[in-house]
């Protein structure tokens, strides 16, 4: 097979002469011979995959708050992402191609391909595994193969072409370049609140950990509360924008108001006075025995109505319906304006779950 190395041609002449020994005449056929091999030449490309795939998980702490009207809590988000690289995916492959230099006649040849040992597999036209190329005069023929490979070492690519009980060879680096990118190498992190637009919360080429705070608040309209309670629960959601991936962490607030309730009893007096005065007329006689005298009595008497004393009075009552915090509230009590005097001076602790109560009085000016 190396007299046809180059272009697959190899020529010979083979002179024949007879002689007559005793005259020495002769005459001379010679017999020139043609020879053709199949010419070998390929080529060898590479590919392999580099995956890139991520987990994102969401934590808070606390996770929930408990508290009254106005107050203002604090949780710690954490947002964990990891990141997995996965390469795979090692193949070589291209062309063998088989050129037939004969003018007059087609060839047929087996091809076989191995990459440092590992087999290649081979498609000369109908399918995988058909290694059997017939090539036309003059003509060029091509068998693809592809070879899976365990890593992205540098290795050497050898195609034989057998035809006639000979093989012919040829050769390619194996030369792994880049890889082919699946996935995403770098992603961006948002934050959805509570149904609202997404915030950028931070970029990541690997396993990272971001970490921010959050305050909520208890609601100040105490209209919104029910039976003294107001319960919101606050959506946080983290999404990786490149794949949609996401977790979330909710916050639950409980929040309480006093419940206020009160007496009003009231009171005041009418005094009645009275004085008297009593006269005669005459007051005095002068007479004799048997005489008979007439004395004329008066006897006025005066009543004296005063009000006096008009003042309101009771308790006021305060739940609080917190089971697990005590409060403190300030009270403060008017009657038209009026300021009332609380037993309790002007504050007022409540238990936990308990209600508590403080007498008022006020004094006023009239009935109206």
């Amino acid at each position: 097979a190396d007299d046809y190395a180059g272009d697959g041609f190899w020529e010979a002449n083979f002179p024949n002469t007879a002689e007559i020994d005793e005259t020495d005449q002769s005459d001379d056929a010679n017999v020139d011979l043609d020879c053709y091999a199949p010419v070998v030449s390929k080529t060898a490309e590479t590919e392999w995959f580099k995956e890139f795939t991520w987990e994102i998980t969401k934590s808070v702490d606390p996770a929930s708050h408990s508290g009254f009207l106005g107050d203002t809590f604090t949780s710690l988000y954490n947002v964990v992402v990891d990141q997995t690289i996965t390469a795979y995916g090692y193949n070589a492959f291209g062309t063998i191609s088989v050129f037939n230099p004969n003018p007059g006649a087609a060839m047929t040849v087996d091809v076989a391909d191995a990459v440092n040992g590992t087999l290649a597999t081979i498609n000369c036209g109908d399918g995988d595994g058909d290694t059997e190329l017939t090539v036309a005069a003059a003509t060029t023929g091509n068998c693809s193969y592809t070879a899976d490979l365990p890593d992205a070492t540098d290795l050497l690519n050898t195609a034989t072409v057998t035809f006639n009980g000979s093989d012919f060879a040829a050769t390619a680096d194996v030369i792994f370049g880049d890889p082919i990118i699946v996935g995403f190498p770098v992603i961006n992190v948002s934050d959805y609140f509570d149904g609202g637009a997404g915030e950028f919360l931070f970029e990541a080429s690997g396993d990272f950990t971001f970490e921010y705070d959050r305050q909520f608040v208890c609601s100040r309209d105490a209209g919104e509360y029910t039976d003294g309670t107001w319960t919101d629960s606050l959506p946080n959601t983290a999404e990786i924008d490149e794949t949609d991936q996401s977790d979330d962490a909710n916050v639950d607030l409980t929040c309480y108001v006093p419940l206020v309730s009160k007496t009003a009893d009231t009171e005041w007096f009418k005094e009645f006075t009275w004085d008297i005065t009593k006269s005669v007329d005459p007051g005095s006689h002068t007479g004799y025995k048997d005489d008979t005298f007439t004395s004329a009595y008066t006897v006025n008497v005066y009543r004296t109505v005063e009000d006096y004393g008009y003042r309101a009075f009771g308790a006021i009552y305060v739940t609080n319906p917190n089971p697990d915090a005590a409060m403190t509230v300030s009270l403060s009590d008017f009657v038209n304006g009026t300021a009332a005097a609380l037993e309790c001076g002007d504050s007022l602790f409540v238990p936990a779950g308990q209600t508590a109560s403080c007498g008022y009085t006020v004094g006023l000016d009239s009935t109206e």
